[in-house]
């Protein structure tokens, strides 16, 4: 199929060249519809709409590959916003500009494929008018000359830029040709004969009727009310194939707006593949896009390739081409068989997603897709041949302690967390094996962090925090979680046999502050499951250590198991919900059970400030945002109060009546630092609703951490003192100075 559209693209090039001499591609020259030919009119001539003939050889139709593609002419109106808003810029360009740029390359690309198309174009502000009427071939120049011609005015008559188009194609367009409506906007109509919104869909509705319509909307800048609108008249029940371009950068916006206007083209026009029996088949283009995170290759039949390696870098290829758009890389590949190769290059949110586009309305159908967080472990590649894909994970394990990446690299392990909710009530195992020991009950609701699969066992292990906020691992059944966010890697298991040197406290996590139980005796025989390091770079071993019940599965300082020589590389641990210090401030929400009044303090101590007169409570109906436990058992947490706005403050593990939801564990840099100049001390950082006191030039504080609120103001989290109670809250961040 691909070496057919190469033939069939340099069969149309030389036939254009031809027409042009001979004149029958001139607009006056009013083409009818299709007709199909036969194989020898690719050698004589092309008829008036230009289809044209793959025929090897004239003479011997009986070993030729009889393939027809037929290009149905377009006639075209371009409908360009050019309001005032048109006019933001990114220092060098504006909006209008790259709006002006992608419009250019749709037009060269339609002409160049189905180069007896036309196209018109239409611009609005307050009014719609005619920049340029219908134009095609020999006409580029001007058809350019009118869209460079663009300025930015006024106000946005989204209608009125749809009614002129549909206007404009009834009167112009030639009998047997596919109408086509293009419309670019960045802004919402508010201009117009009556309801502007509504004045829109009439006559996007109206535009419908005649043809294709496809929108693009650059909503980068807008807020979600005036998406929600934008979206009701670009994408509305005229069934528009409707794009949205959300990136608040111009330059990314013209980017991806190139992109899309040529690929549309692409599309819009793509030849419909008509065999020996006369049947009809829509070509196929696909796309691939990753998001930040992923590398990707993809290579064609003939060897070549377009790339995002750092390595091996390439823009475009003979199939397709590549653009990257706000750290995004989109591949645009014409039909064809491919092999697509994906690789994590960081820890970013996000994903790809290979989808097929079909025909002239760009159906979409998705392919093979991944979502949630990249790991430089992840490899994977889709090999595409007949429009259907196999998958092949081509990574490695990133819990395996002698792994290494595609560069030979040491596994650095994963750094970012990975959520599930537990779907029903659920026993935590110390083993993977469901007749192990118990750890603990999970409710219905609870979150937990997921750290890696056993498949063979059916079972995750998963990371939480007791009900004293001691961090725990244990494993569940993974058809007990629901709504797992993220990657999760297979478990890898080392099976090394160890004695233990010395009498050996075990932990439920690898941590000095997770949950122990009853010592180890010297010189019992254990076996190393895993080995990993800490965020203070200890070296802990997670083992087996059998028992009446089958083993049970525990972490020890590595250094406590005989002849032990460090096996995992320098760096390398599975995700934890630890944090050594805490330099930013930020309260993501947690769902936690509802209907609990929780004593809340200004630190993390009984004997700290305490609000609303000594009686500050939290009551979970109203939210309960949290950052993270402090001194082990204290939370750090952000919640309403009942006459509106917030405070922050600590509740104690022990106060809770249910499982906490994972948080991780923070120490605070503590610096000396002085007052300089008077200062509201809050509990409130949202609008500083709540004055603790002023403090006085001078006052000796201890700083903990920094927070941006909502507004942007810069605020400091410091320790000070009331009495002899400590206090904690923020000031203005320039009030003070770090000793």
């Amino acid at each position: 199929m691909m070496k057919r559209l190469m033939a069939m693209l340099l069969a149309c090039m030389l036939l254009c060249a031809q027409a042009t001499a001979e004149g029958w591609l001139d607009s006056s020259a009013a083409p009818g519809a299709v007709e199909n030919v036969t194989e020898k009119t690719v050698y004589d001539a092309a008829d008036s709409v230009g289809t044209v003939v793959n025929a090897a050889d004239p003479g011997a139709p009986d070993q030729m590959d009889m393939v027809v593609y037929s290009f149905t002419p377009l006639d075209v109106f371009l409908v360009l916003d050019v309001s005032g808003s048109m006019a933001a810029s990114d220092g060098s360009r504006m909006l209008l500009d790259y709006a002006k740029m992608a419009a250019a390359a749709f037009c060269k690309t339609l002409i160049s494929i189905n180069p007896a198309s036309r196209i018109g174009v239409v611009a609005f502000s307050t009014d719609a008018f005619l920049a340029s009427p219908l134009r095609g071939l020999n006409e580029q120049e001007e058809l350019l000359g009118a869209v460079n011609a663009l300025t930015c005015s006024s106000t946005t008559n989204t209608g009125g830029g749809y009614a002129l188009a549909a206007q404009s194609l009834t009167e112009q367009a030639m009998p047997g040709r596919r109408c086509m409506t293009l419309i670019i906007t960045d802004g919402l109509a508010n201009e117009g004969t009556g309801d502007p919104v509504r004045y829109a869909v009439q006559e996007g509705t109206r535009c419908s009727s005649l043809g294709a319509v496809y929108t693009i909307g650059l909503v980068g800048t807008m807020d979600a009310s005036e998406k929600k609108l934008t979206r009701r008249v670009l994408n509305a029940g005229y069934e528009a194939r409707y794009f949205e371009v959300d990136s608040a950068s111009v330059g990314d916006t013209g980017a991806m707006l190139n992109m899309l206007t040529t690929s549309i083209a692409m599309a819009a026009s793509t030849a419909e593949t008509i065999d020996n029996e006369g049947g009809v088949t829509e070509s196929t283009a696909y796309m691939l896009s990753a998001s930040e995170g992923y590398d990707a290759r993809v290579t064609g039949s003939a060897g070549d390739h377009l790339s995002s390696f750092s390595d091996d870098y390439s823009e475009s290829a003979s199939f397709g081409t590549m653009v990257a758009v706000n750290g995004r890389k989109q591949f645009v590949m014409l039909d064809g068989d491919y092999t697509v190769d994906v690789q994590g290059n960081g820890y970013a949110q996000g994903g790809y997603e290979l989808y097929s586009v079909r025909g002239a309305s760009m159906v979409q159908t998705s392919l093979a897709a991944q979502d949630g967080w990249s790991y430089p472990c992840i490899g994977k590649q889709m090999v595409l041949q007949n429009g259907t894909v196999q998958v092949t994970d081509t990574g490695y394990s990133i819990l395996d302690p002698t792994a290494v990446d595609n560069r030979g690299n040491p596994v650095q392990g994963m750094f970012t967390i990975t959520d599930a909710v537990i779907r029903s009530n659920t026993t935590v195992h110390t083993a993977a094996d469901t007749k192990s020991s118990k750890i603990l009950q999970l409710q219905k609701g609870d979150h937990v962090t997921v750290l890696a699969n056993d498949t063979p066992s059916g079972t995750t292990m998963v990371c939480f925090n007791d009900e004293n906020g001691r961090l725990c691992r244990g494993w569940v059944s993974t058809k007990s979680l629901d709504h797992v966010q993220g990657y999760v890697p297979e478990m890898a298991w080392l099976n090394g046999e160890y004695t233990l040197s010395a009498d050996t406290l075990p932990y439920l996590a690898p941590d000095d502050s997770a949950k122990t139980g009853a010592a180890v005796a010297a010189g019992t025989q254990v076996t190393l499951l895993h080995a990993e390091r800490d965020a203070n770079d200890r070296e802990w071993a997670y083992i087996a250590i059998p028992g009446k019940k089958g083993a049970a599965n525990t972490y020890i300082p590595a250094d406590q198991l005989s002849g032990w020589q460090a096996v995992a590389p320098s760096g390398f641990r599975m995700n934890q919900v630890l944090e050594s210090s805490c330099t930013q401030l930020d309260f993501p929400e947690i769902p936690i059970a509802l209907g609990q009044k929780l004593k809340v303090y200004s630190g993390p101590s009984t004997k700290s400030w305490r609000g609303a007169n000594g009686k500050a409570l939290v009551n979970t109906n109203g939210g309960l945002n949290a950052f993270g436990w402090v001194d082990n058992d204290w939370l750090l947490v952000a919640y309403g109060k009942s006459q509106g706005g917030w405070r922050v403050g600590y509740i104690q593990a022990a106060s809770f009546k249910s499982t906490v939801p994972p948080c991780p564990v923070l120490s605070f840099e503590k610096h000396s630092a002085t007052i300089t100049e008077y200062a509201v001390l809050t509990d409130d950082p949202f609008d500083f609703s709540d004055e603790i006191e002023t403090l006085a030039p001078g006052t000796a504080v201890t700083y903990l951490s920094r927070y941006t609120n909502p507004s942007g103001a810069a605020l400091a989290y410091i320790e000070s003192k009331i009495g002899s109670k400590v206090v904690r809250g923020f000031v203005d961040l320039g009030s003070l100075s770090l000793d």
